[in-house]
């Protein structure tokens, strides 16, 4: 390789490494942004009593069918690796139809937790997610508009942050778009 060569590489390569430090980095803090949200705290406080009420009915009746199962096993020896035949051997006929049922309801306790999850699911999307659809669009917007390449959420990386710039955290602006 020539010296002209060289020189092209190396001019080549400084303008590259100038071109990738010369990004426009901002901060938010999400948890901010969020609760200056009149809707916010209401939905996301019905949506964590809904998952409080969904799981314990579902662990209630999880214990239900747990119980019934350990009062149709009572004085039976059992190891941990017996299969579902060798217990069924075990039983009599009335304690294998027992089981039966134990298995179905748990099976349909199963469909019942995907249903209640589907649900929460529609539920979170109509109360919380509207909202963080909302902040995200303003966001990226203001992002857009103001020519950032990474925004940081101060909320996630501020333990491991040494040092920033007050200056580049747009958290009120973004609240300010946002109350428009």
């Amino acid at each position: 390789m020539n010296i002209n060569n060289l020189t092209l590489v190396f001019l080549f390569l400084f303008v590259f490494l100038m071109q990738s430090f010369a990004q426009k980095v901002a901060f938010v803090n999400e948890k901010e942004i969020l609760n200056s949200i009149q809707a916010y705290k209401p939905a996301i406080e019905y949506c964590d009593s809904l998952d409080q009420v969904y799981s314990k009915d579902i662990q209630t009746q999880q214990e239900n069918i747990d119980a019934k199962f350990n009062s149709l096993m009572d004085g039976k020896e059992m190891s941990a690796k017996i299969t579902l035949d060798e217990l069924k051997e075990k039983l009599s006929d009335v304690e294998k139809m027992k089981l039966e049922i134990l298995i179905q309801e748990n099976a349909l306790l199963q469909k019942y937790k995907e249903a209640k999850q589907s649900e929460f699911d529609t539920i979170y999307q109509e109360k919380v997610g509207v909202i963080l659809e909302r902040v995200n669009k303003v966001v990226s917007d203001y992002c857009k508009q103001n020519k950032i390449d990474a925004l940081f959420k101060l909320d996630t990386i501020n333990p491991a942050l040494a040092f920033y710039n007050e200056k580049t955290d747009v958290s009120s602006a973004i609240i300010k778009l946002l109350n428009k």
